[in-house]
This record gives structure tokens, sequence and C-alpha cells, in this order.
């Protein structure tokens, strides 16, 4: 496949502006490049949208890249001028940037044809005072007292210590004596990360509340309460810990653990509680009703008749919020917009209802700003808007 080496060269660095990998010199190299003319704004959002397919059409036989770059060639009318960037930094930026860019005509959904920028209706954004989620969260103390926890602040808080993004606790003689209980929640808008005093650490997504001992007892069991939200768990193994059992408990099950890693969502506004385990083996029950998973399992509860069903899921996919991303896979744009309002902490309102029925696959960057994601997205409707803290979709 001949393709210009200058095309290969801002494919690359473009894609990796993209999916959060650029520094800042690299973003602004980017984007005096993508002002440069209408044909270099086009190929810019040519690559950006190929992260994104909406399911209108559905696609067959083997991944074709010469084909996809038969797609591609007509959108581009002339070919970018290279971007300055060092040697170092040019071998860094893989091919599988370029890959990126055609992967999209392998999945099962297609592009309905790529979209230029011009001719599109402009958003309406109004005083936005949307921003990405941060790390933060609120510390109750057993003495009622709440701490703030965010940024770079550090706090004088009893076995703990902070360093912005995470609480860690640690034991020391004659701390299993103790019985105090913390409670850490994480508002709309907000991560965090704890380690317990046991080495098992927790991950908080937003709007998620968690109440555990501050020091559990050697050989005892070791419980901790998942209140409400989404959280992931990756357990110190009963072998370090004389045999003790960690156990999750929560109004509507209880997972007992050996040692293993997985991750539980049990919003406050969702009826169903989803428990997916991502190595090591857990024992869930609710009620009368109780099953053992494996690695690659995921448990779905309805609060309606407490019964456990069984699924098969990507792990990677269902757990990458921990690790920076949202990904999402035919997923109705209302669902893809309950999970962005919390970590956003936005309202998001549907002008038209039967946009939410809408479904897309993609990845998203949690460091992007609203207004990138909604560009991305923006394929099956016609603009949104902004107004301060709200998403007006039509």
């Amino acid at each position: 496949m001949n393709i210009s080496k200058q095309y290969y060269h801002i494919s690359r660095l473009i894609a990796r502006v993209i999916i959060g990998q650029s520094d800042e010199n690299e973003k602004k190299a980017v984007q005096r490049w993508v002002e440069t003319s209408p044909e270099n704004r086009k190929i810019y959002d040519n690559i950006r949208k190929a992260t994104w397919y909406g399911n209108k059409k559905q696609a067959h036989g083997e991944f074709d890249p010469e084909k996809a770059w038969l797609r591609i060639k007509p959108q581009i009318n002339t070919y970018p001028k290279v971007l300055p960037v060092n040697k170092q930094m040019y071998r860094y930026i893989a091919v599988a940037a370029v890959i990126l860019v055609l992967a999209g005509f392998m999945l099962k959904t297609t592009w309905s044809g790529l979209i230029p920028f011009s001719g599109e209706e402009q958003p309406v954004i109004v005083r936005n005072s949307i921003v990405p989620g941060q790390h933060t969260a609120v510390l109750t103390l057993s003495t009622g007292t709440e701490l703030t926890l965010s940024g770079s602040d550090t706090k004088t808080i009893p076995n703990a210590t902070t360093n912005g993004k995470e609480l860690i606790y640690t034991k020391k003689p004659g701390d299993e004596n103790t019985t105090a209980f913390h409670t850490l929640t994480v508002p709309r808008g907000g991560q965090y990360a704890m380690t317990l005093s046991d080495g098992s650490r927790i991950w908080l997504n937003s709007e998620s509340k968690i109440s555990y001992p501050v020091t559990f007892e050697e050989g005892k069991p070791r419980i901790v309460r998942f209140i409400y939200g989404e959280a992931y768990f990756e357990i110190s193994p009963a072998s370090a810990h004389q045999g003790a059992a960690f156990t999750v408990h929560h109004e509507l099950q209880e997972i007992e653990v050996l040692g293993t890693q997985f991750d539980i969502k049990a919003f406050l506004d969702e009826a169903t509680v989803y428990t997916t385990l991502v190595e090591g083996s857990v024992k869930i029950a609710s009620g009368e009703d109780s099953r053992v998973m494996r690695p690659g399992e995921q448990a779905v509860l309805q609060s309606a008749d407490n019964r456990i069903r069984l699924n098969t899921v990507d792990t990677s996919r269902e757990v990458s919020w921990k690790n920076g991303y949202f990904t999402f896979k035919d997923k109705s744009l209302a669902e893809i917009m309950k999970v962005l309002s919390r970590w956003y902490d936005m309202d998001v309102i549907f002008q038209n209802p039967s946009l939410k029925k809408q479904k897309f696959n993609g990845t998203i960057h949690k460091k992007q700003s609203i207004e990138e994601v909604m560009d991305i997205i923006k394929q099956g409707f016609d603009t949104y808007e902004i107004h301060e803290k709200t998403l007006i979709i039509r």
C-alpha cells in the first residue's frame, strides 16, 4: 500500500494526541497544523472520528487494509505538511497509530462515510462549566469528622497518608485492638484510590462510597461494606493473612474472596448490580442464590428478584475506567451519557428522546474535554449545546 510517508507521519502524531499519549508541545503543533487549512482540518476530523462507529451498517468478511485505504484516500485532497518533531519521538510513535485510523473497517460496525468539517452545524456553547473529573474524595472518620481529599493536599489522618490521588493505610503494633471505621465517598466528577491496612487496593469511580475498618485483626475475616457506585478491588491473598478471607458486603449481595481482582458496579440510580471477575475466584451470594465465578465472567443481579445470572464479558472493557478510559460496545447514547454525566458532573437533556436508543462503539480518554468528546461522537444527531453544567443533545 503506497501511502505517503508524510501522511503516515501526521497520522501517527494525530492519533497520539487523540488517545491522550502526547505532551503539550505535540498538542500545540497539531492544533497549529489543523488551523492552517480546511484540508488539514478535514484530515484531522477523519482520523479522530475513525475511533467511533455507528451501528447502522454491518460489515462482513476479513479486514482488508487496501480497501480501507481506498475508502480514506478520497477524503484527503492534499497530503499534510510534516510537523517538526525530533527523531526520538518519531520512532516512539508506532505504526500502530496509523492502524488505529484504519481499524474501524475491521470492526463489526462501520462508518457510513467520513464527515467533512465544513457544512456541519456548529454547537452552541454558553459559559461552559463542564470539565473532566479530578482526584477528589471525602473521608469520614469514626468520630464523624469529614476531610476533603484532593490534588496534592496533605492531611493528618489516623493510620494513613495521602498523596492527592490515593489514601494509604499502614498497620502499627497494637492497631489490631481498635475497631475504628472510616468511610470514603467519591462525588460526581471525581475518582480516588486507597490501600487498606492489609495491602488490598481499591479504586473508586465517580459517585461511589465504601466503609471499612482502619485495621484488620490478623487471622480474622476481613470485611468491608460497599455502599454504592463502582469500585475495582485488588485483594491481598488470604495466604498472606493466616487464611483470613476477604468479604465485600452490599445490601443486595455478598462477595467472598480468597485473593483476586474484580469490579463491582452498583449505582443508586440503577436497578442492576454488576460484578466482573478479572482474576482469581469469588463466591457471590444473594438471598438463597449463590454462584462461584471464574475469570472473564460477570454476575448480573436484578434487585427485583435477587437472582444471579452469569455472562462472559471482555473484562478489559468493563474495567477500562480504572485505567483512564471509558470503552463502549453496542451502548446506547443514553447509557453513554449516564456514564459521562457522572465523570463530568453534568446534566444531560435529549431534545429528541429517540436519540437515546442510537448505539455506538468506541473509546474515550477521561482527560478529554467535553467538547472533544461530543465532537467525536456527534454523528447520530445534528448538534449539541452546552449551558454551564448542562449538555443538550439535539
